[in-house]
């Protein structure tokens, strides 16, 4: 595997990247589960951050039938 030394920093060039979108209220519940499971805690094992979500585009279908489910609204 290459490797690049950016300011003294060892860069692993290929990595994974798992992005996830989930309802606000279970953020801290998640954020938890994942530093658990991938064992993030120890060095090397990666990094898990939280971005808040505007907008989406190319999913909204899902969004609104899951929507339309909880609330048995089908006008939306």
């Amino acid at each position: 595997m290459s490797r690049l030394n950016f300011l003294n920093i060892m860069i692993e060039p290929e990595k994974e990247v798992v992005l996830t979108l989930i309802d606000r209220k279970k953020t801290e519940d998640v954020l938890n589960r994942i530093n658990m499971d991938a064992e993030l805690c120890e060095p090397g094992k990666g990094i898990a951050f939280v971005l808040e979500v505007e907008r989406t585009i190319g999913i909204n279908h899902i969004l609104n039938r899951m929507i339309n489910n909880k609330f048995g609204d089908d006008d939306a």
